[in-house]
Formats: structure tokens, sequence, C-alpha cells
């Protein structure tokens, strides 16, 4: 998946890894669906804990729309440890005990359909939706599918087909 950015093009040793998770929060906006009263809606809300990544990478962000991109996403930074997602159609949590978190999130995320992402270590296996990773040094993704199916969102097989995908029911 290219990692599109609303921001100037630069060569990708000097992106810095707050800006690469940025771009694939961006992508992942493009090629997710949400249920119920989210079709057909045009901005979609991209919710980052403080301290998790540099808000700065976000800039630009509400002034993209047009015809080339599906959604519009909206950046709002949000207290850590938050459990009201409503206000949030993607959760980004990048504390270090994220993965343990997940159980008081995930309640809300399947009744509110919030995507959630993170790049601590586990959270996909402890039922987070999507895990990003390093791989050497490139960013790589793991997705819960089950999980991700009870929250009512969808990812396109386009990305899915770049994951990999954690294998086991999460029932939490």
């Amino acid at each position: 998946m290219g990692i599109a950015f609303p921001v100037r093009p630069v060569a990708a040793a000097e992106l810095s890894h707050d800006a690469v998770k940025a771009g694939f929060l961006f992508n992942f906006t493009q090629f997710a669906s949400w249920p119920g009263d989210r079709v057909g809606a045009s901005e979609v809300t991209v919710c980052v804990e403080r301290s998790t990544i540099d808000g700065s990478v976000f800039a630009g962000w509400e002034e993209i729309g047009g015809s080339n991109y599906r959604l519009r996403p909206r950046f709002v930074a949000r207290p850590r440890g938050e459990t009201d997602l409503r206000p949030c159609d993607v959760l980004f949590t990048g504390a270090p005990d994220a993965a343990a978190a997940v159980p008081g999130l995930l309640g809300s995320a399947r009744r509110d359909h919030v995507l959630l992402v993170s790049d601590a270590a586990g959270f996909a296996a402890s039922g987070g939706h999507i895990e990003l990773f390093l791989d050497g040094n490139q960013f790589r993704f793991r997705v819960n599918l089950a999980e991700l199916r009870r929250s009512g969102v969808e990812l396109s097989s386009k990305v899915l087909r770049l994951a990999d995908i954690v294998q086991g029911e999460t029932t939490r």
C-alpha cells in the first residue's frame, strides 16, 4: 500500500516514524468502511492519544478533499486512557501498555464501530484491530480479522492482502 501524505512529498529516508504511522492511518481511512450512519459520510475522525504521535505530522489533513480521496480525515488529539470512543471513527493508541488496555476498549469499539490501531507489541493478538510494527526498517501491520468484524468496520481486500492476519478468536 503506497502511503498517501497530504503534505509535501519527501524521500522515505526523511520520514519520521510518526509521519509513516500517520500515513498508515490516512490510508486505513481510505480503505475502511463503517456501518450504519457512517455510510455515505465524507469525513472520518481519527483520534490519536496525546504523546503517542507528534501532532504536527497531521498538518493539512483538514484541507484534504476533492475527488482524489474517498474520505477527508480529521485529526483529533485525545487524552490518554479515555475509553469513550463515540467521537472517533479510528483510535490510535501508542502507549507501551496499549495491548493490556484492549479489553477496556473493545466494548466501545464494537458498539460505536471504531477501528483500533496501535504500534504496541501484541496489540492485535490482544484483540486490537491493527498493529503497526517494524520488520527490519520497514513498517508492516497485523490485522485481527475476527475482532475487526465484530466491530462492524470493514477493510478493503487490497489492505488485507498486505497484512499479516492474526489467527484465533478474541472473545473478551
